[in-house]
């Protein structure tokens, strides 16, 4: 069996159901697990080897992969598709200043200095917005092993129609 990182398992239960399955929701929980994997490779990565300067590539430039990406302790942002050889330019850089920072990441930075991006900020928000019994609920229902509704209310000792 091969064996590969921790912090790759997800992205790799994703590509397998995406293999499975051809279709938008797939394609969503692989672009989940591909954020998640970045963000614990980059906590690994700074935690075991902290002087090293890594820079991002990604299709993807939505305030969310921005602000995991540099989160995640990414240095810079380098999207695929971007004319030129922006590559380069941001490894010299990356090599001369100890970051790389487009227009748009320093745009997406400074809409949102908290680090969340509009959705997560309203999520906040919501959950801001309950009782510490209805987030202890909320909390049970996301776990990853995703009990039902059912399975909730007998772990809490609650009525399944409130879980409901």
């Amino acid at each position: 069996m091969n064996r590969i990182h921790p912090a790759l398992a997800p992205l790799a239960a994703a590509a397998k159901t995406l293999s499975a399955r051809r279709d938008a929701a797939a394609g969503e929980a692989l672009a989940d697990a591909l954020r998640g994997a970045l963000v614990r490779s980059g906590e690994w990565l700074r935690a075991e080897h902290p002087a090293t300067k890594v820079l991002a590539i990604s299709f993807d430039d939505t305030d969310r992969t921005v602000l995991r990406v540099m989160a995640a302790g990414a240095r810079g942002l380098v999207l695929k598709g971007s004319r030129g050889n922006p590559l380069v330019q941001a490894l010299h850089h990356l090599e001369e200043t100890g970051h790389y920072r487009t227009d748009h990441v320093e745009d997406c930075l400074r809409r949102n200095p908290d680090g969340l991006d509009p959705e997560e900020r309203q999520r906040r928000k919501a959950l801001e917005g309950l009782s510490e019994r209805e987030r202890q609920v909320v909390r049970t229902l996301l776990r990853p092993d995703e009990p039902t509704n059912e399975c909730t209310a007998l772990e809490l000792g609650i009525s399944k129609r409130t879980v409901d």
